[in-house]
């Protein structure tokens, strides 16, 4: 029985070294191994994403991340072209008519009230309101040779934990800051690098055009500033045709070096 054991786990390269038989036994052995590895590896990764929930993943990134809207001094963007704070909130005012009820042809769709729906793809279901959160870090969080302090009054160090900013900085809610816990907001992952819950959180309504006042008041109020880190726009769409929810997350993240870095991430699941 133990000579049997030591057969099963000799390998191809110390077969080599004894008969032709147990080469050839020990080759073939590892082959059908190898086949069963590779159909297990195939179902495992198509098995877990059905069709429904890619093309739903698929359409919701089209939708929102692969349209084209206009960028600074009138050229054309795509999401992941935008590089300015001022592409920023273009990309949002563009996204607003995405996220909110859709007409049929030219005309409302007689049966909806625009104001209490929320559609995009004259299928899916905006579930609550989205909101945009953004971290800041404090000044004064950079490292700076001693010789050109004089010159740099305020000095805006890389995201971290202990750089964050926690004080509020107007009188709007949209300035105060709230916890991960008062927020209901997790930690996301960045490029750069990963961010806390909580920040300064401003909510959408429920119709575009509400929703253009707050992101108008926000622009206006230089909300996005050069404490900014990293903004987020999440929300929530639910398809009852197939019974999915996507959750979508919107990053931009804002380097001490300047420019912007957009990426997202979405994630499709059937939770009832």
């Amino acid at each position: 029985r133990r000579n049997r054991v030591y057969k099963f786990l000799i390998t191809r390269e110390i077969a080599r070294y004894l008969d032709r038989r147990t080469f050839v036994t020990v080759s073939f052995r590892e082959a059908i191994i190898y086949i069963i590895f590779l159909v297990l590896i195939t179902l495992i990764t198509l098995g877990s994403t059905p069709l429904d929930m890619f093309y739903f993943s698929q359409a919701m990134e089209t939708l929102y991340t692969k349209q084209e809207f206009e960028g600074d001094y009138g050229a054309t963007k795509t999401f992941y072209e935008i590089n300015t704070k001022s592409e920023v909130w273009k990309y949002q005012m563009s996204i607003l008519h995405n996220l909110y009820h859709d007409f049929w042809y030219s005309k409302p769709d007689p049966y909806e009230n625009p104001e209490t729906t929320q559609e995009n793809y004259f299928e899916n279901k905006l579930i609550g309101m989205p909101q945009i959160r953004q971290v800041r870090v404090g000044n004064g969080t950079c490292e700076m040779q001693d010789s050109f302090k004089d010159n740099y009054k305020l000095c805006y160090g890389p995201y971290s934990s202990i750089n964050e900013a926690t004080d509020d900085f107007g009188s709007s809610e949209e300035w105060k800051y709230k916890s991960a816990e008062n927020s209901s907001t997790a930690s996301i992952e960045g490029i750069l690098t990963n961010y806390n819950g909580g920040g300064y959180v401003a909510l959408l309504q429920n119709i575009d055009t509400k929703s253009e006042q707050t992101i108008l008041k926000l622009r206006n109020g230089k909300w996005i500033d050069r404490s900014t880190r990293a903004m987020f726009i999440e929300f929530t769409i639910y398809n009852g045709n197939i019974n999915l929810f996507c959750t979508f997350k919107i990053i931009f993240e804002f380097p001490p070096c300047g420019g912007v870095i957009p990426s997202h991430w979405n994630y499709v699941q059937k939770f009832i």
